[in-house]
C-alpha cells in the first residue's frame, strides 16, 4: 500500500476529516513510516500522534484486509482513469493554495492539465434561488472575464454553478468557445436536477425538454475527455 492507497483508505473512515489527514501525511513523512507501519500502530499511538480521537483510532486499528484491499483497487482503478490524487506535500500540489489559504485542502483529486490552476481564474457565485434576471447578468460578467484571458472556476452539480462554464463552452459576443474551464467539485448531490423539479412522475420528453432548455444537456463530464485542457478537482 503506497502514501495514496492509505489516504483513500482513511477517507472512509468516520471521524477523520482533513486536519487528519494532513496529520498523517506530515507526520509520516517525517518518521519516514510507511502505511503498513502506520496501520500496525495500537489504537492509544495512532490516537497520539494522528490528532484522532480514541474512537476513530480504534477503527482504524479494526480495518480489515477486506476494507484495505478495495483501498488498492481504488486507488489502481483512479491511476488506470488518470485521474491524480495530490496530497500537499507533492511538488505537482497547486502553489496558489498553499500560498494563500491557512488549511489547504490536504488532498486534491484533479483529472487533465494542471497548468490551468496556475492561469488567471474567476469564478462566479449564483445562489440557488437567483433569478434568471441575475443568472444572466452573472452570463454577461462572466463572457467579459473569458475575454479578457480569465478562465472560469465551477462547480458541477447544480444548474446556477454550470452557468459560466456553459457560457465559456458556447461562446459569446465578446469571445469564442473556451477550451479551458476548471471544474470545483465540492459535493456530488445524486439524481437529476430536473427531476427533482418535476418530480418523479413527468414523462422523458418534458424532461428532455426542459434539459434542453437549462443546458443541462451539455454534460459537465464529457468536457474532461474531449481535451486535455480541463481538469476536476
Amino acid at each position: 500500500m503506497d502514501a495514496i492507497e492509505l489516504i483513500l483508505l482513511l477517507s472512509e473512515v468516520p471521524g477523520i476529516g482533513e486536519k487528519t489527514l494532513a496529520a498523517v501525511l506530515r507526520r509520516n513523512a517525517v518518521l519516514r513510516r510507511t502505511p503498513e507501519q502506520m496501520l500496525r500502530l495500537p489504537p492509544d499511538e495512532l490516537a497520539a500522534e494522528y490528532v484522532m480521537r480514541r474512537e476513530v483510532a480504534d477503527e482504524v486499528a479494526a480495518l480489515t484486509p477486506a476494507t484495505r484491499d478495495a483501498a488498492t483497487a481504488l486507488g489502481r482503478d483512479l491511476r488506470r482513469r488518470r485521474v491524480a490524487v495530490l496530497t500537499l506535500l507533492d511538488a505537482t500540489y497547486p502553489a496558489r493554495l498553499l500560498e494563500q489559504l491557512d488549511n489547504p485542502p490536504p488532498v486534491l483529486y484533479a483529472y487533465g492539465s494542471m497548468d490551468l490552476a496556475s492561469k488567471p481564474l474567476f469564478a462566479v457565485a449564483n445562489s440557488n434561488g437567483a433569478g434568471e434576471e441575475a443568472l444572466a447578468a452573472c452570463d454577461q460578467a462572466a463572457a467579459i472575464a473569458l475575454e479578457r484571458g480569465w478562465h472560469p472556476v465551477t462547480g458541477h452539480n447544480r444548474q446556477a454553478y454550470q452557468r459560466p462554464a456553459l457560457v465559456a463552452r458556447r461562446g459569446s459576443p465578446f469571445c469564442g468557445p473556451s477550451l479551458s474551464t476548471a471544474f470545483l467539485v465540492l459535493q456530488v448531490a445524486p439524481g437529476d436536477p430536473v427531476q427533482a423539479m418535476v418530480g418523479e412522475h413527468a414523462d422523458s420528453a418534458t424532461i428532455a425538454r426542459l434539459r434542453a432548455q437549462l443546458h443541462l444537456d451539455i454534460q459537465i463530464a464529457q468536457y474532461a475527455p474531449q481535451d486535455a485542457h480541463d481538469f476536476l478537482v
